[in-house]
Parts: C-alpha cells; sequence; structure tokens
C-alpha cells in the first residue's frame, strides 16, 4: 500500500503487477513473462515507499525491480548468484522510513540491503538456527526502526535493528498461542501490532510488543536486547518468548497455489503448499516449498 492508500499486489501466475483503490477498484496493471525491464519471471514480494515507488522481488530472475506508481520502470537490480548485491530467490521486499529497501535472499539465508537506487548497503544472516540466523527467511516488514523477518522453516520471527543487529526472536513449532508453522507473511500496524500469517496453521496471528530497549554493551558498543524480550531461548520447547503474547488468533480459508515459472525449462518451480491440500502433484514436498529447487532434468 502507497501513502495514497492505493493497493499493489504481486499476480505471480500472471507475471504481473495490479493496483487497486483501497475500496477495491481496480486502477492498472503491468508486467509479462520474461527477462526484460518490466517483465517478470514470478514477481512475489512487492512494497512501495513514501514517494509511491513500488519495488517489487522478481524472484525467478533474481533480482528486484523498481517502477513508479503507474507501472513505468525505473530502476532494476540483483543478479543471480551469493555476492553483495547478488541474489538467489529474493523472495520478499520492504522499504523502511528512509526509502532503504530490505530483501529475503532466501536461498543465501540472509538479508540484504539497499538504497532506493540500488546501491548495496550492507547484510546479515547465514544459515543456521542461532540468532541472526535463517532457515529460508521468506517475508520481511520493516517499521519504526526495526525489521521483523519469519525465519519460516525455523518457526519462528527474528527482529533486527535496520543495520542488522539482532533484537530478539519470538515463536516455537506447534500450534498454540504464540506457535508458527512455516510463518509466511509479516506486517506491523502504526502502534507496533505485528502479525504473522502461517501457512501450514492457516491462520493468522496478532502480537503486541512487550518492553524492548536497545542498549549499548560497555564493551564493544553493540545492540543488545534489552528486558522483556529473550534473546537466548531455545528454539525448541512450547513457549513464546518472553515479551510477546499472542492476542489474536484468526483463522484465514486456506490459500493453495501452485506455480511453475514460465520460460526457466521448469525451473525455478515454485509451489505453495497449504495444510489442507497440495495442486501441484507431488505430495512428498516438505513443507517450505517456497523453495526454489531444480529438477534432475535441468542441466545447472
Amino acid at each position: 500500500m502507497d501513502g495514497n492508500g492505493n493497493v499493489f499486489v504481486s499476480d505471480p501466475n500472471n507475471q504481473r503487477i495490479q493496483k487497486f483503490s483501497s475500496a477495491g477498484a481496480f486502477l492498472g496493471k503491468w508486467g509479462s513473462a520474461g527477462t526484460g525491464n518490466g517483465q517478470f519471471d514470478f514477481p512475489w514480494g512487492i512494497a512501495a515507499d513514501n514517494a509511491g515507488n513500488v519495488y517489487v522481488a522478481d524472484s525467478g530472475n533474481d533480482r528486484v525491480q523498481k517502477f513508479d506508481a503507474n507501472g513505468t520502470f525505473l530502476a532494476k537490480w540483483g543478479a543471480t548468484g551469493s555476492g553483495d548485491g547478488q541474489l538467489a530467490f529474493p523472495n520478499d521486499v520492504a522499504v523502511d522510513a528512509n526509502g532503504n529497501v530490505y530483501v529475503t535472499d532466501a536461498l543465501n539465508h540472509r538479508i540484504q540491503k539497499f538504497s532506493s537506487s540500488g546501491t548495496f548497503l550492507g547484510k546479515w544472516g547465514s544459515q543456521g538456527t542461532g540468532d541472526g540466523q535463517f532457515s529460508f527467511p521468506a517475508f520481511i516488514a520493516a517499521r519504526g526502526g526495526k525489521v521483523y523477518v519469519t525465519d519460516s522453516d525455523a518457526d519462528r520471527v527474528q527482529v533486527f535493528s535496520e543495520t542488522g543487529s539482532f533484537q530478539a526472536k519470538f515463536g516455537s513449532t506447534g500450534t498454540g498461542d504464540g506457535q508458527f508453522s512455516f510463518p509466511t507473511g509479516v506486517a506491523v500496524d502504526a502502534s507496533g501490532n505485528v502479525f504473522v500469517a502461517e501457512q501450514d496453521n492457516s491462520r493468522v496471528q496478532k502480537f503486541q510488543q512487550g518492553f524492548v530497549r536497545e542498549r549499548r554493551s560497555a564493551r564493544n558498543g553493540a545492540v543488545e536486547p534489552g528486558r522483556g524480550v529473550s534473546a537466548r531461548r531455545s528454539h525448541a520447547g512450547p513457549q513464546p518468548a518472553e515479551g510477546w503474547s499472542a492476542v489474536e488468533t484468526t483463522v484465514r480459508a486456506a490459500l493453495v497455489v501452485a506455480a511453475q515459472s514460465a520460460g526457466r525449462a521448469a525451473w525455478p518451480e515454485l509451489v505453495k503448499v497449504n495444510a489442507a491440500a497440495v495442486t501441484a502433484g507431488d505430495m512428498g514436498r516438505p513443507r517450505s516449498t517456497l523453495r526454489r529447487t531444480a529438477p534432475a532434468s535441468d542441466p545447472g
């Protein structure tokens, strides 16, 4: 959503972006399948900045594209790889109040930060289950000086400063309040409430943020978690992290999408699975099926 209340929707199977008013009136669309400017290979995450510019995670093309509010192409950045500014299935984007762009670099298990023009500013994360590590970081939100990441295969949400300093985590595997089963979407409202969508539990949970304070370490000046949110609680275990309480759980209709990107010889194969059904014809997939996988027939 932009500052005028317009809503931008990534339409992955149709390889396009659609624009609607806040009341749902259709306002426009852009995009087609391909690798050219303004074309897409499974556009997934999308975000708008305060100026109305729209950023799209062009996941299958391993890049981010930038457009104005009417869909005019402005810029692009990214290439396949693991170097600075390179991407391996960028799944989502978020924009902070200063216009900086954060990208979940899902298969590199990290977050990358860019300027609004695509200049590389920093990165954090590696594969694992420790604090600041990721097991398929899927979606991201930036608000109030904090960056929230759904660490989907680890069934948790991690919270960072805008420079990547680990601040907190919450969630554990399960179906109870405050527990997750493959959390995907995350959003933060103006009051600091955090909304997390879960794929396998087919629901959205709402959290209130407890008292979280940044304090500087006298030893090295690093940002450390303050009281109220435990940065040391093990991921395993039935309880949500301290300082966060589930105050609302809403069951949503199951969303089942099977999407295979065109133009790449059957890969990347992207399948979103709901606990109730699978439409991809492969019941043996792991639950983290937002991953990109290369079938045996692919020479790469």
